[in-house]
């Protein structure tokens, strides 16, 4: 544990120095504060990401935690911090909203997400401000909590989202001695809690995605830690349960049989639960080698968009192992010689024994990843069927949907899928000027927001359009090996111009997903399927592909 966190800071304080150079340090810059160097620098986009003002919470723990040579640094850290904080004021909406994807955009998420890591900022340096720069920052707090007492997110159900703003609101609650922002917490926090699944799952557009509902926990854990109600813990033992089968034999976790598809790890609320959780505390100790040795997504992997939230994870995660740990004899569900363990609700199934370890994605199409336990490494990541039609349409059966029908034992699994239309939009020069003139006009009013929103949810992350093509697929368990038999169905003999299978791909929109450890195995690559083959399932409407694969 001592290399683990010493490997952690460094990469903290390396992050750390790094946002140094992503931040407008320029007085005299009308952006000065800014941490998205796109908008400052580049001058590439026409509006600044809010979110990435989070980042001025790392650099406040930096300040109190770092090493300096010279009293300078100090004194460039702290204006870094107060610059950051100015700034975040300056973009801030008049309802008090932040925006993360477009002008006006007034997100609830990007509120929840900032508020937070400003507060504890602000604490840090708060001795050093004048009279009206702290007026200005504890306006800019009040605000934003005001919203997120005021509105709630409309266009999905994210559980990530609202965990932030319970703990946002549970801050500002202490802060400004306000008893309706906790009342509002606990209301959340309550909602949060009805709606996660008897599985251990909480929800993430509609299904579980193992990645996000780490960044879950973290949220969630610091509830728990200024909480601790009794109903909360059993809450967190049962959605640490569901994780602890997402650990894969070679350090990495979650990936594309996930609603989001992610599988970027946070560390920092498992971290914070393994002094009192024995799931937390296996998850921890196996994940903690699994970060020191990059097999999992690290802060040198991550971009901009998703390394505010992973930093503040690592310096959770380094707080917390600063405690001393009771070891507690817990074997993660990979560790076990049997594993046989079905998720209906989720559509998640994992079946495994001392040479292999799978899991299938029923409701992602029955997308899998084989793990051979020695040596520990990815034997296959399937990620479904894709297929390119005559007009340059793809579509896939990798499309979340938790009505696909299954049927399991423990050497049998087979599971049934419908392809839909697969969206691959880019951006534009044409789409981005109407998009923009929708958001200074329309969009400006929050029920046209929020329809838009919503139909963007529905156009790039749910299935959309299904066409009459099925796959049928039967996966055989035995000691020493692992049997797929793909049965496709093309009733309306729909003319497909090139099938691909069996390697990496995402089905939907998700910025978060793809990311690739540095100490990773690699994926397979996809494979065509041939013209022969091809041109069978086009005219005779069906076609069979049979894979073995032989762990020893």
């Amino acid at each position: 544990m001592n290399q683990a966190l010493i490997i952690i800071r460094k990469q903290i304080q390396s992050s750390c120095l790094h946002l140094l150079s992503m931040q407008d340090s320029d007085a005299t810059s009308l952006t000065y504060g800014c941490f998205d160097r796109r908008y400052w620098a580049w001058k590439l986009v026409d509006m600044p990401e809010a979110t990435y003002q989070c980042n001025v919470w790392p650099l406040a723990w930096y300040l109190e935690h770092g090493k300096f040579s010279v009293i300078k640094q100090v004194e460039q850290l702290k204006q870094s911090i107060l610059a950051g904080l100015l700034y975040a004021s300056r973009i801030q909406n008049q309802d008090g909203s932040f925006d993360q994807a477009y002008p006006m955009e007034r997100s609830y998420g990007a509120t929840a997400f900032l508020l937070l890591p400003m507060l504890r900022a602000y604490h840090v340096v708060k001795s050093s401000l004048s009279k009206e720069d702290v007026i200005l920052i504890e306006t800019t707090f009040r605000r934003a909590a005001e919203y997120l007492c005021k509105h709630r997110e409309m266009h999905g159900w994210i559980t990530n989202h609202l965990a932030g703003a319970v703990v946002s609101l549970y801050e500002s609650s202490q802060f400004f001695h306000e008893r309706r922002y906790l009342e509002k917490s606990k209301e959340i926090l309550r909602d949060i809690l009805d709606h996660q699944s008897d599985e251990g799952w909480f929800p993430e557009y509609g299904g579980a995605d193992p990645g996000y509902q780490t960044l879950c926990i973290y949220y969630l854990a610091q509830v728990y830690q200024r909480l601790p109600e009794n109903k909360l813990k059993q809450k967190l033992d049962l959605a640490l349960d569901f994780l602890s089968y997402f650990v894969h034999p070679d350090g990495s976790f979650g990936g594309e049989y996930g609603s989001r598809r992610t599988q970027v790890y946070y560390p920092g609320g498992i971290a914070l639960l393994a002094s009192e959780f024995p799931k937390a505390y296996a998850i921890n100790m196996f994940m903690l080698k699994s970060l020191s040795t990059e097999k999992t997504i690290t802060l040198n992997q991550i971009d901009m968009g998703n390394l505010a939230p992973l930093l503040s994870n690592y310096i959770l995660t380094c707080d917390a192992l600063q405690c001393e740990f009771k070891k507690k004899s817990v074997h993660l569900p990979f560790q076990k010689n049997e594993v046989n363990k079905d998720f209906p609700k989720a559509g998640l199934l994992i079946r495994g024994n001392k040479n292999y370890y799978a899991i299938i994605g029923s409701s992602n199409g029955g997308v899998m990843r084989i793990y051979r336990k020695n040596p520990a490494e990815l034997l296959l990541k399937d990620c479904g069927y894709a297929a390119e039609l005559k007009n340059h349409v793809w579509i896939t059966n990798q499309s979340t949907n938790l009505q696909n029908q299954f049927q399991s034992s423990i050497h049998d699994v087979k599971c049934s899928s419908q392809f839909s239309r697969m969206q691959r939009i880019v951006q534009t020069p044409g789409k981005f000027i109407l998009l923009r003139l929708l958001n200074l006009s329309l969009m400006q009013v929050r029920a046209i927001n929020e329809w838009v929103k919503r139909k963007l949810v529905q156009t790039l992350i749910l299935p959309d359009q299904y066409v009459q093509l099925f796959l049928n697929r039967h996966i055989q368990f035995d000691e020493d090996g692992i049997l797929i038999r793909d049965q496709l169905l093309n009733p309306a003999l729909i003319e497909l111009k090139k099938l691909l299978y069996g390697g990496y791909f995402i089905g939907i929109h998700m910025a978060s997903a793809g990311y690739t450890p540095a100490a990773g195995g690699g994926d397979n690559p996809l494979i065509k399927v041939k013209e022969k083959q091809l041109d069978q399932l086009n005219r005779k409407g069906e076609l069979t592909i049979t894979r073995k694969y032989q762990i020893n």
